[in-house]
């Protein structure tokens, strides 16, 4: 099987981003293990975790008081962690995929956002980069959201795990969320589309047809699927219950 996307290696133009990430996302876990886990209160809903650090430094990749490095900011990391935690992820886990294994591709857009996507090596986790808004939206309801989880821990919502952005030394600001794959076991995926719900421009035309692991659209899907009635079940249950998220 050809894999998607292309392993970013020193000398990628995203490799510094992808350094970054990995030193932010291990740093924000050192922190927060200095902090047992508690019952969440509304302020840490509202907490957003801040430190800088020079990511290109190949052997002094550390936290350094200095505004002319990159920013870290990530959001409500309390939330996030038992997020992770209800969903039954652990932080060996989470960062073992994104940090140990370190082997991160990033994918081509499948949409017109123009967005970065990567996936790391065992395909369980993805990090998409964000608008403003996006960013805002999701704080907007993360109260509402975790207890929805909590409720239902199997959601078939987008499973968000992390919030976090980066102000890079020249002035970017790189706003991700990192979210979980729902295959769990490694499973071979033979086709793969993005729905958006519309009939607009929403079917692969001849020359993405050609590629290798296409990603098919809307009036792509055109034959019926069919489902064990106890699954059938579970997922109308489901459903009903984040559709009313």
């Amino acid at each position: 099987r050809v894999k998607d996307g292309v392993v970013v290696f020193k000398g990628h133009p995203s490799w510094s981003i992808v350094l970054a990430i990995q030193f932010g996302l291990r740093h924000t876990s050192e922190l927060l293990d200095a902090h047992p886990p508690k019952d969440l209160t509304p302020s840490d809903f509202e907490d957003e975790l801040i430190f800088h650090f020079n990511a290109a430094a190949e052997n002094e990749r550390t936290v350094l008081d200095v505004n002319d490095h990159t920013k870290w900011e990530h959001h409500a990391p309390f939330v996030y962690r038992r997020i992770r935690e209800l969903f039954g992820i652990s932080d060996q886990q989470f960062l073992g995929s994104i940090v140990t294994e370190s082997k991160v591709r990033e994918l081509p857009t499948p949409g017109r956002s123009g967005a970065l996507f990567y996936i790391t090596e065992d395909e369980q986790y993805f990090i998409k980069t964000i608008s403003r808004h996006e960013e805002k939206r999701l704080d907007s309801f993360l109260n509402e959201y975790y207890e929805h989880i909590v409720n239902s821990p199997k959601t078939l919502l987008t499973r968000f795990l992390a919030n976090f952005s980066m102000r890079t030394t020249r002035g970017r600001h790189i706003r991700m969320v990192a979210m979980s794959s729902i295959f769990r076991d490694g499973l071979y995926i033979d086709e793969k589309f993005d729905l958006k719900g519309s009939t607009k421009n929403r079917k692969a035309t001849a020359s993405e047809l050609e590629r290798d692991n296409v990603t098919l659209k809307d009036l792509d899907f055109d034959r019926p699927m069919f489902f064990d009635p106890d699954v059938l079940d579970f997922l109308f249950a489901q459903l009903e219950k984040d559709t009313l998220f």
